[in-house]
């Protein structure tokens, strides 16, 4: 279990932060060879924290099944390649199943525990469709409530004015593109455009989480002294923090142990997620 043990100093900074500072975005490279892309880099460190496989296909679609596995797994709450039991999670009130994903569907646990902590919701018939390939829009709402951001009503407070079609993007989502753009996480395409209704691909889904996860901690670890220009991650292990500096979020989930602080200063929020 996650240990709540915060110093005055990190409330204060929890207090007083407002946004993250977080890398900027890759430049897309004309080369399309895998080992020169412009998705490279984030495509290997998910590799290696066995997110996803070195024989994926990276510039097609990402499904909301795959989005699902990949966010999941990320956050350890499959670890082993086992799937999720809800049951041994705290969820409170218990998800509803979707009508599409069945207890007996090899995607239910999955899809039952992504429901619970917010990535992914029904359609007006309560159907997941899990084959469907996900939009840029609800990429961005997926991960805004993942994150748990707080968005202003109408989103123009946050980073409205900045994308040349964002009378293309449906009111369900103008917060979350919003609150996503201000953080740095999501940015637009060609010319300052977003294109919101486009299918997000595997390539572009894979840096968008590596901005997120940023440092991902699966193991027993010290850290002292250091200051950290993103976000943070911590899935494993028992982690102290002391004298640090996150420019981004602390997220702590899954099978990380006890997470403990002594004169840590946070720009972003500090995320919990337990599921034991």
């Amino acid at each position: 279990m996650l240990a709540k043990k915060y110093t005055a100093a990190l409330l204060l900074a929890l207090a007083i932060a407002q946004a993250a500072v977080l890398p900027e975005s890759a430049v897309y490279a004309t080369d399309d060879a895998r080992q020169t892309s412009w998705y490279d880099d984030a495509v290997k460190k998910l590799e290696a924290l066995g997110i996803v496989s070195p024989d994926d296909d990276m510039e097609v679609s990402v499904t909301r099944a795959d989005v699902v596995r990949a966010v999941n797994a990320a956050l350890g709450y499959s670890g082993g390649g086992e799937p999720i039991d809800p049951d041994k999670a705290e969820l409170e009130p218990a998800p509803e199943a979707f009508a599409d994903i069945p207890p007996e569907h090899e995607l239910f646990a999955q899809f039952m525990f992504a429901r619970a902590i917010g990535i992914v919701r029904g359609d007006e018939n309560n159907l997941a469709l899990p084959d469907k390939p996900i939009s840029r829009c609800e990429a961005a709402m997926m991960f805004t409530r993942m994150l748990e951001l707080e968005v202003s009503p109408g989103g123009a407070g946050e980073a409205g004015g900045i994308y040349a079609d964002e009378a293309d993007i449906p009111e369900w989502g103008y917060d979350g593109v919003m609150a996503m753009t201000a953080r740095g996480y999501m940015k637009g395409v060609g010319d300052a455009k977003f294109f919101p209704g486009n299918a997000m691909t595997r390539a572009e889904f894979a840096v968008l989480l590596d901005r997120i996860l940023g440092e991902v901690i699966t193991e027993d670890r010290e850290i002292e002294g250091e200051a950290f220009n993103g976000n943070v991650t911590v899935v494993g292990g028992n982690v102290r923090f002391t004298d640090v500096i996150i420019k981004g979020t602390l997220i702590a989930v899954g099978a990380a142990g006890e997470v403990t602080f002594e004169n840590v200063v946070i720009y972003g929020d500090f995320i919990q997620k337990q599921i034991i």
